[in-house]
């Protein structure tokens, strides 16, 4: 088949080939081969080799949770995989639930160069809290501010030091500390801090914030080095306080403008905020801090050496300008004459030199490509050994990247030729059926995405889901992925209502007059139905452990208190309680209060692991499709309370 063919094809569908069907008549889903370089099955590696370099990698990183600032570097000709392999590194740091992905960040930067813009530390700085933004899906500095204070508070109320968080009086000190007050602070407010860091927005009525910020600066500023930028444990006052002042909503905008202006200033300035963003994630018991710079050879020499003796102080390897503890620090490049000099050699840890495969490990890969598109089995179908050879032969002995190239190409082929035997068949079935009235054979029927993951995902799903320790990190993946299916369907005319926005984040409502200043919902939506007024939908996320036998984790009506008093003041049109668990009874009865205007939306394994799936492109390859949300909206039982 002609390859200004398949282009066409691939232009008409949108570049995305699963949705054609021509791909079911050779046993596959879709063509699981990456046309164009940029890596996408990023949760394995394939051959011995490679897996040689991950497992190489990943003993680096433990030496990094044990408190030793490591450097890395990645270096392979242009095809051999090295953005796959820094792209692997990032899927287990950050997503695989083997590797306790909570307890890392991790910041991966694809050709850290703009042409419209100087690349020095400036700019780089700005590009990890960039990334970390989009893939955290949360304020990343908002999100370290919230971890300090809850951190310093659960200190303050173990110790009992009331006055350095609440707003009471002294004269009314005794009178309000009773018995029963105390031991409300520590059985209540205690276990929710301690299982939910972002629980201390709902404590405004007990806490005062500006008193706990201030006892966050004075822990920090006793705890670490302030004053010598050079030390490997300093943090900048004035950039602390700054990611203090976003924890406060009406305060963030101006407080990350604040800090922008000043690590612009100077690449100094710039050394000191990135040190005092790795020193914080620490203290808040982050254990390593991973910074992935990919294809570092194609920033202009001139800027790249500039760059490089910026970072010096980061990978120097002993002494007083020692990096933080808990820094990885990895850099990919195509090896060129003078690209690093031996200076900047010296100082790398460890590097990782990446060659051409082994027919043997070009095979294994082949194989788990197809197993993407079929389900797990050691089959080399529709390949046999001798086309492997021919593929590996004509790659210039394993060059990954023209592998699967060949391989994409050969797939297309393979079914192209299928799809034009099946169409000549039908064409004859047409002719004797004309001929002779035998039945007609009815023409392949379309094949849709699987929406549903295998078996081997649904465990990966889970697992994942399980690997989260505390409620909170459940409900933020819950969240996300709930999300997400509502802004694909956003604009979608369903049957009597359409969706017409979603909050990108979680969303404060002022109350007035209410209990507390003001509540916060998980998800904002707003939809129409027919040509009324848009309404507002509330959506609340709670995920608990799925193993808890002893109905522990059933939604209790105290986690809803907010989000039925937005009903009540009707700030809200509707509430839907999202869960995989049960309602307990006074949530039940509650709902009974408020008729059509509250659900609960209850899903089971199966519709747990098909939304996490379907919504994280890890695990799903691409984006939902807008028909395709509305499946698994109508699957997992969100559609009809919508």
């Amino acid at each position: 088949m002609a390859e200004v063919n398949v282009m066409q094809q691939l232009s008409n569908s949108g570049t995305d080939t699963r949705s054609d069907d021509r791909y079911k008549a050779i046993g596959l889903d879709f063509n699981p081969f990456p046309l164009m370089p940029t890596p996408s099955k990023v949760k394995f590696v394939s051959g011995k080799d490679r897996k040689e370099k991950v497992r190489a990698i990943l003993e680096q990183v433990e030496r990094v949770k044990n408190g030793n600032s490591i450097t890395m570097g990645i270096i392979g000709d242009y095809g051999l995989g090295k953005s796959h392999l820094l792209k692997h590194i990032e899927y287990k740091l950050s997503r695989d639930p083997e590797t306790n992905p909570d307890e890392n960040i991790v910041s991966y930067i694809h050709r850290p160069y703009d042409p419209r813009e100087k690349c020095d530390l400036c700019y780089l700085c700005s590009s990890i809290i960039d990334y970390l933004n989009l893939s955290r899906k949360e304020d990343f500095l908002t999100s370290l501010a919230q971890r300090a204070f809850s951190k310093v508070a659960i200190k303050i109320i173990e110790k009992k030091q009331w006055n350095k968080l609440t707003k009471i009086r002294l004269k009314d000190k005794i009178s309000y500390f009773s018995k029963k007050r105390t031991e409300r602070y520590q059985k209540t407010v205690l276990p929710y801090l301690k299982n939910d860091f972002g629980s201390i927005y709902d404590m405004e009525e007990e806490i005062d914030f500006y008193k706990l910020k201030k006892a966050v600066i004075d822990e920090i500023t006793e705890q670490f080095e302030t004053k010598n930028s050079d030390r490997s444990d300093y943090i900048d006052t004035f950039f602390f306080e700054k990611i203090t002042e976003m924890f406060f909503e009406d305060e963030s905008d101006e407080a990350w403008n604040g800090i922008k202006e000043q690590f612009s200033r100077s690449n100094n300035e710039a050394r000191k905020f990135i040190k005092t963003v790795i020193n914080t994630a620490k203290y808040v018991d982050y254990r390593i801090f991973a910074i992935l710079l990919d294809e570092i050879d194609q920033i202009p020499e001139n800027e790249l050496k500039m760059l490089l003796g910026e970072l010096t102080i980061f990978i120097e390897e002993s002494g007083e300008k020692a990096p933080p503890p808990n820094l990885l620090f990895v850099l990919s490049y195509t090896p060129k004459p003078e690209l690093l000099s031996p200076f900047y050699e010296r100082r790398l840890s460890s590097r990782i030199g990446l060659e051409r495969i082994s027919k043997e490990d070009t095979k294994e890969m082949i194989v788990d490509y197809l197993n993407e598109a079929r389900g797990p089995c050691r089959s080399l179908t529709p390949f046999d050994e001798e086309s492997i050879v021919s593929i590996w032969e004509k790659s210039r002995g394993g060059q990954i990247g023209d592998i699967l190239k060949s391989c994409f190409w050969t797939i297309e082929e393979m079914a192209d030729k299928r799809l034009r035997a099946i169409d000549a068949l039908a064409e004859i079935s047409k002719n004797m059926e004309s001929d002779s009235g035998l039945v007609h054979l009815p023409p392949p029927k379309a094949i849709t995405i699987p929406i549903k993951p295998s078996q081997l995902d649904r465990k990966r799903v889970l697992s994942l889901y399980d690997s989260k320790k505390r409620n909170a990190e459940r409900s933020k993946l819950l969240e996300d992925a709930v999300r997400t299916l509502c802004k694909t369907q956003k604009n979608y005319s369903f049957d009597s209502f359409t969706i017409t926005g979603v909050a990108d984040k979680k969303r404060r409502l002022e109350t007035k007059g209410g209990k507390k200043k003001s509540r916060e919902v998980d998800i904002y939506l707003t939809r129409q139905k027919d040509k009324g007024p848009e309404e507002i939908i509330d959506i609340e996320i709670k995920a608990y452990d799925r193993y808890d036998r002893n109905n522990r984790n059933s939604v209790k009506l105290n986690e809803l208190e907010g989000s039925f008093e937005l009903l009540e003041r009707k700030l809200i049109d509707k509430l839907i309680i999202f869960t995989v668990t049960d309602l307990n009874s006074e949530v039940q009865n509650k709902m009974r209060e408020f008729e059509n205007r509250v659900a609960g939306c209850q899903i089971d394994e199966d519709q747990l692991a098909q939304l996490i799936y379907s919504t994280d492109n890890n695990f799903f390859g691409r984006e939902l499709k807008q028909e395709e949300a509305k499946q698994v909206a109508l699957d997992i039982g969100l559609i009809e309370y919508l």
